[in-house]
């Protein structure tokens, strides 16, 4: 399966599609799925774009506004998870996943799905320690500081992932692992990022919680973004012979390997995985690749052949994931939406009441196809309209009640809010670029290069033979203006100051003072 892989999307969809429309004329490439890896931006109108975290000169309307209208119909299949620069309101209301447009999918705060016979995961958002304890205490209408928390990955989500048992192919998340800088050129990765390099050494850039989601599921590949940065890894994982049974995520500052705690519970021990699937299902290694921002002259968008079982070329199914269902029925009653969030067993208890529910999902769920339906919630953004309007009012999202009554589950995201009344599209999950209308204002430069990935296999110093290749700066039409710069460092200190609530200027914050991004 072709997959182009994104970084940071910043609303700017419009030329990520004309790109990947480029390759395929260039090349005769056809792309099934993009994956894209956070600061999507589902702006709808102004009102979105009021509670979007980020710097003033940074809150642009993007293009999405023109998918979720249905003004443009997105050409390939595609997924993404969020970020911190995001229209927070909006994903709130798909709280556990769903068609933010048609053919655009949201993994939720936390979700896997199965894409054809891809399984894909995904984590929302960044970690922040301060409120990794915390339950979704933020309320809607957003106010200022609780648009710079909801974004924040918390302990729930990360134990929800924890009790993924069976192979993920795909994991998606905005941040990075912690300590994954160490496994690829780490010193290219400093040159190019220099303030970052006292925070790669002193263990703090990254995840925690990633990390260990790293070392417990395994994927086949893991894909990034959010440090504006091209980097790719391959994590060696140990075997499992040698591993021990962690009982909680330990959010301490020492990154070693040799530590490694990634083992399974009893509960998993004992469970027979009838998954048991190719090699790619349950690899030694993980491939790592973090890409950049949609600009000209960045690396910023990545097209990989990611091998599958079946030999067929699709249209491929989006369908609900079995497990992550179960998963969910299973920890629903933890779902906390205040500041203090509610103690969740010890993850044994929490196996065993997954492997009732897995039974429960198989004996009572009748389909696992995603409908192919969406509906429009807040009013989309009206060129011809001189006057802002007040959309923030929280909406509740037909798909959530949908997912919900699936699995016998009272809605609890948005209870009280707004029930639409707009009518549901359907549409087709495939690659097809016959309805896409390329503005007339937009020129499709020609593909100059085309590079060979450098996600090599371990031990293996020589490019793949072409089945991965990397889209550079020829392939994306030109910024219609030019003040998008390198801004990472600029991002990266305007984070930690709403972070830390300060206001110092970005020359009063040295790198020994950022805190984990």
């Amino acid at each position: 399966m072709r997959i182009a892989v994104q970084g940071c999307c910043h609303g700017e969809l419009d030329r990520i599609y004309d790109t990947i429309l480029n390759i395929q004329k260039k090349h005769g490439l056809k792309t099934d799925l993009l994956l894209i890896c956070g600061d999507f931006q589902t702006i709808r109108n102004e009102s979105d774009l009021s509670v979007m975290a980020c710097p003033p000169k940074f809150k642009l309307l993007g293009t999405f506004y023109k998918y979720y209208s249905g003004e443009r119909v997105a050409p390939v299949p595609t997924i993404f998870v969020g970020g911190n620069h995001e229209a927070s309101n909006y994903l709130m209301e798909l709280f556990h996943g769903g068609w933010v447009a048609p053919n655009i999918y949201y993994l939720g705060t936390a979700g896997v799905i199965n894409f054809g016979p891809l399984r894909i995961g995904g984590v929302s958002g960044i970690y922040k320690p301060q409120h990794y304890e915390y339950g979704f205490f933020e309320r809607q209408p957003l106010n200022e500081p609780d648009s710079r928390t909801i974004y924040h990955v918390r302990k729930y989500t990360i134990q929800k992932l924890s009790l993924i048992r069976r192979p993920i192919d795909i994991f998606l998340s905005h941040d990075w692992p912690r300590g994954i800088a160490f496994h690829g050129n780490t010193r290219k990765l400093t040159e190019e990022k220099v303030f970052l390099a006292q925070d790669i050494h002193s263990g703090q850039l990254g995840s925690p919680p990633s990390e260990m989601l790293l070392k417990k599921l395994k994927p086949s590949y893991w894909f990034a973004a959010h440090l504006h940065v091209k980097f790719a890894a391959l994590y060696k994982h140990r075997q499992p012979e040698l591993e021990e049974n962690p009982e909680e995520i330990v959010l301490d500052d020492t990154i070693n390997d040799e530590d490694d705690q990634n083992g399974e519970s009893e509960s998993t021990k004992k469970l027979d995985i009838s998954e048991k699937k190719s090699d790619i299902r349950k690899p030694k290694y993980t491939k790592f690749l973090s890409l950049d921002k949609c600009i000209p002259h960045r690396d910023f968008l990545q097209i990989i052949d990611v091998p599958t079982e079946k030999d067929d070329q699709g249209p491929y199914d989006f369908k609900y994931d079995e497990e992550w269902l179960a998963i969910i029925r299973a920890t629903d009653k933890f779902l906390t939406f205040d500041r203090r969030q509610k103690e969740m067993p010890v993850s044994d208890d929490l196996l065993r009441a997954v492997d009732e529910e897995i039974k429960w999902v198989q004996e009572n769920v009748k389909t696992l196809n995603i409908p192919l339906e969406f509906r429009e919630t807040a009013p989309c953004w009206d060129e011809k309209k001189k006057e802002t309007i007040d959309y923030l009012t929280p909406h509740v999202n037909p798909q959530t009640v949908s997912l919900c009554n699936l699995i016998s589950l009272p809605n609890k995201i948005n209870a009280n809010g707004i029930v639409t009344s707009n009518p549901a599209i359907e549409f087709k999950t495939i690659t097809d670029y016959s309805k896409y209308d390329i503005p007339k204002s937009k020129k499709i430069e020609e593909c100059d290069r085309v590079e060979e990935s450098d996600l090599v296999e371990e031990n293996d110093q020589s490019k793949d033979k072409g089945d991965e290749m990397n889209v550079n700066e020829e392939d994306v039409t030109k910024h219609e203006h030019d003040d998008h710069q390198d801004e990472n460092e600029e991002e990266y200190h305007e984070e930690v100051r709403s972070l830390n609530g300060s206001e110092h200027t970005d020359n009063d914050l040295s790198s020994s003072e950022l805190p984990l991004v």
